[in-house]
């Protein structure tokens, strides 16, 4: 069923961007100041409006990380038509071997390829290492002024905590993916009687009971996050998304969208590697 309705759907998204991208594409381009102000507003009122789900998944934040990716891609595009240094309609370059005419050539083109894909994810890399901590600095305490000196009430999501509950700030790292190691306590499979596996899991306060285990293990191996009322600082340490990570993310992903589309290809432009 996942497969079968992600494949019409993506299938719907693919006719969709044949037959309205161009449009929009040509109504960004020939417009004034109306056209970046509307898509911004357009896209912070999905993020402001988006569902918040029932359980902490991260469907919400892959949502925050693609509309922002399209923020940054269509308001780069806008401006770029006016600057003809970032206008890819204006390159001339190709990427040196592009003729393929000889073995030498091949391996010119590939060694470009393959620079330009390192360069490229290598800057995303670091514009997101520079421009996160600065976010995430700069945004708790701005929340916390305008909720005191706001009569406007700040928007709150289920399963983020607003910065009047937290005391410093979302943490300044970069979170590895999980290996398989870390995903045996995922789940249980609880082998019955007649020794067939039933699957079955046993969750217990929030962890997953690894059968064979003692529960205090599994409860240590559970993040616990308990709200507060009435303007408590949490501790730190409790707190697992913090309401600061949202408009980060905005920014973060929103930069990434500006850079692969318009910087970095401008750049590849300048140094003559083609695009």
């Amino acid at each position: 069923m996942d497969v079968s309705v992600g494949a019409i759907l993506g299938i719907i998204g693919w006719v969709l961007q044949r037959l309205v991208m161009p449009e929009v594409e040509r109504w960004i381009a020939h417009s004034g100041w109306s056209a970046p102000l509307i898509v911004t507003v357009v896209c912070l009122l999905l993020v402001n409006q988006h569902p918040s789900p029932v359980d902490d998944c991260p469907c919400f934040e892959d949502a925050i990380a693609f509309v922002s990716v399209i923020l940054g891609m269509i308001s780069s595009f806008w401006y770029s038509k006016r600057m003809p240094a970032l206008n890819a309609d204006l390159f001339t370059s190709v990427t040196p071997g592009a003729a393929f005419d000889s073995p030498m050539a091949i391996t010119t083109w590939v060694f470009f390829a393959l620079l330009k894909l390192i360069t490229g994810i290598l800057i995303i890399l670091a514009w997101r290492m520079l421009a996160k901590p600065i976010v995430q600095t700069l945004l708790p305490p701005l929340f916390r002024w305008l909720a005191h000196a706001s009569p406007v009430r700040l928007p709150h999501r289920r399963h983020y905590t607003p910065a009047t509950e937290y005391s410093h700030g979302p943490p300044h790292t970069l979170r590895a993916m999980p290996s398989m190691i870390d995903l045996v306590m995922a789940g249980v499979v609880d082998e019955g009687s007649d020794g067939t596996a039933s699957g079955r899991e046993e969750r217990t306060a929030g962890a997953v009971k690894r059968r064979g285990l003692p529960l205090e293990y599994a409860q240590e191996k559970a993040v616990v996050f308990e709200a507060r009322e009435g303007g408590v600082l949490e501790d730190d340490d409790n707190v697992k998304h913090y309401d600061a990570d949202v408009l980060t993310k905005v920014a973060v992903y929103a930069g990434i969208g500006t850079i692969a589309t318009v910087l970095v290809p401008a750049m590849f432009e300048a140094l003559e590697w083609g695009v």
